[in-house]
């Protein structure tokens, strides 16, 4: 997700001729236009936020002053002007400047409409009464003329300019509300004919120009609130035939246009109004003016612009959606008309842990997700990034940490599941098809809520090391033969233990423990017997939810990645279990659980944080040294309550699941690219 306002509209362009894709979103409440500068891998720099006049309604840039620096052009609906804010070069704006318009202005479109070599604004204005589209000729500096208005229908919503009738000469597409798009054609000095009006079905909302059939002629597409991308082919002669129709999946907003899967066919991408459940959809091009719809792309609120650019440098187009009332969504593509994007499956119970592993080995990632519904749920991924039949399995009260291995050394993955509400751990073989046999619960201190599996006394055997909230304890499991587990050995942790992990810290070949409490970790290095020594304690930060271990910096030495309130602090290992003061990098304020993996295939680790109250997950990509870029959102569903990371449709690239506690959902977030030195999942 892109932090910025009530976002109701967005451009694409490079803003400071760094060769690099920047956004700019319009937003409505906040009566401002947020400049996103990219990094060239999918990722950007804070927004910075420019004033408008109140309230901006749409955005697009343009060389406005013919200086070679793109500018900006604003619709201020209630203000009934554009402003224009020129472009310093280097990102940034200066104060905007408004020109009066027509009433209700609602968009903005710029061309050299009377052949001066000068760019031009044509405006549609109207709400209802007498619709106009308002024409501003530009003196080529950034300053414009007064209006001068041609009637459309009553509500004209969009427009677009192309040569409809092959004369040299800009002519102009106005989608109306009032079931029409009106062409006028121009006459080459600014002026124009009056309107010639086109059936639609209800309400066109947005037109874009584009040659749909290969004809070399200009073609109109609309966008209609009936659910319908119509398109309009053109004669070459100022004239179209009657629409064609190609239905998406509900109340079609805005368009763009351009060949997603690089077949030489244009194709467009549709965003739907309020109506539930909010998405947009991809329709690729036959390439005679009809469309197929590929996929449906969920959003969080209803998406009300679209625009296409390659954000992270793949050579792909990407989806950047303005969303009302909720962050700006950023989606990759693939370059074969598919794009990154969650699904949900449903569980039928409240999950709260999840765990990746082939557990059938049929090849494809299977997920294992704890519920508090005193079940284990098996759903086994079908190598395409969905995930089919599951199998639910009867465990203790509150199944709230899952791990996979094989306890029994038959070669088939076994699991191990924490029950806090009845104290024990549950240990489920496989049967050596990738079912389970009925669990075996092993007691542990109160309150168990993370495990570690590891040989902690190395006889070769796996054992179980599980941290438990309610004693504020260690209980260590020595594995057995045939996968069995004997009594508990508890050791005092600090108060509220919430999470566990294992690794050889100072590179004795011997497992040592790091325990996240409250407000701190503890590291106890293993004596190699599955006793440890005293704990040494790190500051860490309130609300302390989770740790992972991994080398960040590739000097050998683990470091640790810890998630407290708001935040994921970078512990560096100085060698023999020693760390450094953490280093905090900001995330959402309720983040509680991390993984770690290479997300963008850059060779470094990354990390993705699990965020319950604002049901999403933070990536952040590594630099490879043990620091992090600034963290992107991905919206999630309801109450995101862990994270596990795989492969889940066999293209190479890790995906991303999480469980949704409030939804009794799974959300499997496909990798939309991956690339040397790309960013983003």
């Amino acid at each position: 997700m892109l932090a910025t306002g009530d976002d109701v509209d967005v451009a694409a362009a490079d803003l400071n001729g760094d060769n690099k894709q920047d956004l700019v979103f319009a937003n409505l409440s906040t009566a401002t236009v947020s400049v996103l500068l990219g990094k060239g891998d999918g990722t950007f720099a804070a927004a910075v936020d420019y004033p408008t006049a109140e309230p901006p309604r749409a955005v697009i840039v343009a060389d406005l002053n013919a200086d070679g620096r793109p500018d900006l052009a604003v619709v201020n609906y209630k203000a009934s002007s554009v402003g224009v804010l020129l472009g310093n070069g280097d990102g940034t704006f200066t104060a905007h400047v408004d020109y009066p318009t027509s009433a209700s202005p609602n968009s903005v479109v710029a061309g050299d409409l009377n052949g001066d070599g000068r760019l031009d604004l044509a405006v549609p204005s109207g709400d209802g009464s007498a619709g106009v589209v308002s024409v501003l000729l530009g003196h080529g500096d950034g300053t414009f003329v007064p209006h001068v208005d041609y009637p459309t229908d009553e509500i004209p919503n969009s427009a677009a300019i192309g040569d409809f009738n092959g004369d040299g000469t800009p002519d102009l597409a106005v989608a109306d509300y009032e079931y029409a798009v009106s062409v006028l054609l121009g006459r080459g000095d600014g002026t124009f004919a009056d309107k010639v009006d086109y059936r639609t079905d209800e309400y066109p909302r947005s037109v874009t120009v584009a040659d749909f059939d290969n004809d070399g002629r200009l073609d109109i597409a609309v966008a209609e609130i009936d659910g319908y991308a119509s398109v309009l082919l053109g004669r070459g002669d100022g004239t179209f035939a009657d629409k064609l129709e190609s239905l998406t999946d509900g109340d079609a907003e805005t368009l763009a246009v351009g060949d997603l899967n690089k077949d030489g066919k244009l194709d467009l991408v549709v965003t739907h109004g309020a109506v539930s459940p909010f998405a947009v959809t991809v329709l690729l091009g036959k390439g005679d003016g009809t469309f197929v719809v590929s996929a449906s792309y969920p959003v969080d609120y209803f998406a009300t612009a679209v625009a296409l650019t390659d954000a992270n440098g793949d050579g792909n187009l990407d989806i950047a959606i303005a969303n009302y009332d909720s962050p700006a969504s950023l989606m990759f593509g693939r370059g074969d008309g598919t794009f990154a994007a969650r699904q949900d499956f449903t569980i039928g119970y409240t999950p709260s842990a999840v765990a990746a592993a082939d557990v059938n080995r049929d090849g494809h990632p299977d997920l294992v997700v704890g519920t508090s519904g005193s079940i284990v749920t098996v759903l086994f991924g079908d190598g395409n990034g969905g995930l089919g039949q599951k199998i639910n399995y009867p465990s203790g009260t509150g199944c709230n940490s899952v791990g996979i291995a094989d306890f029994n050394f038959d070669g088939w993955p076994d699991l191990a599941v924490t029950n806090s509400g009845s104290a024990t751990v549950s240990v489920m073989l496989n049967v050596g098809d990738g079912t389970f046999a009925a669990n075996v619960a092993y007691p542990t201190g109160n309150g168990p809520n993370s495990l570690a599996i590891g040989d902690l006394n190395a006889d070769g055997l796996l054992d179980l090391a599980v941290v438990n909230s309610g004693s504020s304890t260690l209980s260590v499991l020595l594995g057995q033969c045939a996968g069995t587990f004997a009594a508990k050995v508890d050791y005092k942790t600090e108060y509220t233990p919430q999470s566990i992990a294992l690794a050889d810290l100072n590179r004795d070949q011997l497992l040592d423990a790091v325990v996240a409490s409250s407000g701190a970790v503890s590291v106890l290095m293993g004596r190699g017997d599955a006793t440890f020594a005293p704990a040494v304690d790190y500051v860490t930060g309130y609300g302390t939810a989770s740790v992972a271990i991994a080398d960040f910096n590739g000097d050998g030495w683990s470091d640790l990645a810890v998630v407290h309130t708001g935040s994921v602090g970078i512990l560096l290992g100085q060698g023999h279990g020693v760390f450094a003061p953490k280093v905090d990098y900001e995330v959402a304020y309720d983040s509680s659980r991390v993984a770690i993996a290479d997300l963008n295939g850059d060779g470094k680790l990354d990390l993705a944080v699990a965020n319950s109250d604002s049901d999403s997950v933070s990536v952040l990509l590594g630099r490879g040294d043990g620091t992090f870029r600034a963290s992107v959102e991905y919206r999630a569903s309801d109450d995101v309550c862990g994270v596990a990371v795989a492969d889940f449709n066999g293209d190479g690239r890790p995906d991303i699941a999480v469980p949704n506690c409030g939804a009794s959902t799974v959300s499997v977030m496909l990798n939309g690219c991956w690339s040397a030195g790309a960013s983003g999942p």
